[in-house]
């Protein structure tokens, strides 16, 4: 008669795919075969070499070796400084380099502050008298450190600054943020002219000016 013995796979995953710097995955694995106490797990950028993790921890959730845990989960903690982007963990053993699991794909995102100021993220452009204004401008709304505050949905409005012309605003001049962002597609101005500036403002953040645009005199055929 014979046996077939069959082994599980060595596994490695998260509990949840995306947190903000500061925070921490749950990392579970099991089925680690001849466990030891210096199993551990790394913090790595997807196809970097396995010896270039950023952080790690044994997989007794510490940097001090104690007992061998062939199945587990530990809370991996992510620095506050850590860039925002993707990232994958990967399981070794006995202090090795030979990589026997790698999790799913991880997300660290950027923590913003409150919202602080307004910010062109897409400049007018020039355009022809009466015409759609290139780019089209895109407000944003942002932290102290610049960061596009993406839960906000403030009510922004925009209006000619410098007006070398005497030009009229025509088109939607108040939207609300999407994702911290507003799109200000289909506004015009009526009078050509060299050196307008679009202002956009929102209550209870700092005002923002655009960079300098022309209109130009309309075509007549």
């Amino acid at each position: 008669v014979l046996f077939h013995v069959t082994t599980s796979p060595v596994t490695l995953a998260t509990t949840s795919t995306s947190v903000p710097a500061g925070d921490a995955f749950t990392v579970t694995w099991a089925q680690i075969p001849n466990a030891t106490n210096r199993d551990w797990i790394g913090l790595y950028a997807p196809g970097s070499s396995d010896t270039a993790y950023l952080d790690w921890m044994y997989v007794n959730c510490s940097r001090s070796p104690s007992v061998p845990i062939a199945s587990g989960s530990c809370s991996f903690a992510i620095s506050s400084s850590r860039p925002p982007g993707t990232y994958e963990f990967r399981l070794f053993p006995n202090d090795t380099y030979t990589r026997i699991a790698t999790s799913n794909a991880v997300t660290v995102s950027t923590v913003t502050g409150p919202a602080t100021s307004l910010a062109f993220v897409a400049q007018p452009a020039n355009a022809a008298a009466g015409s759609a204004l290139s780019g089209p401008p895109m407000v944003a709304v942002q932290d102290s450190l610049g960061n596009i505050v993406t839960a906000s949905t403030a009510s922004i409005t925009v209006a000619i600054g410098s007006n070398p012309g005497g030009g009229i605003l025509s088109g939607t001049a108040t939207k609300n943020a999407v994702a911290g962002v507003a799109a200000f597609n289909g506004l015009s101005i009526n009078q050509p002219g060299i050196g307008y500036t679009l202002s956009a403002i929102s209550n209870g953040l700092s005002a923002v000016t655009s960079a300098l645009f022309n209109v130009t005199s309309s075509s007549v055929t």
